[in-house]
């Protein structure tokens, strides 16, 4: 319990856990991730596909290659040396995502 809110007063108040030179760093980047939130708050409307934003969704079986989903799945070194393809020397490929993620993208 000690931990957790250790980790909550951090979380609420970074400057209060800095040493004084690193105050300023703290601050600027608040500030940048504050940027960043808004950035993100911004686009949210503005999304064709919002299941790509969806973490749960947007890594669900379909988003991947058959192929891709039995290699993982088998997790065996065979399973996964059947769908690598040597398309050059040392340059290796696999299908991992399906044409519709792709799409969506």
């Amino acid at each position: 319990l000690r931990t957790i809110r250790a980790v909550q007063l951090l979380l609420q108040n970074p400057e209060g856990f800095a040493h004084n030179g690193e105050k300023e760093i703290v601050r600027q980047t608040s500030e940048t991730n504050a940027d960043r939130l808004k950035v993100i708050a911004d686009y949210l409307p503005h999304r064709r596909h919002a299941w790509l934003f969806d973490a749960q969704r947007s890594w669900a079986q379909e988003c991947f290659d058959p192929k891709f989903w039995q290699a993982y799945n088998d997790a065996s070194p065979q399973a996964w040396s059947s769908i690598i393809l040597e398309e050059a020397p040392d340059v290796w490929s696999f299908p991992m995502l399906s044409s519709a993620f792709c799409e969506a993208l």
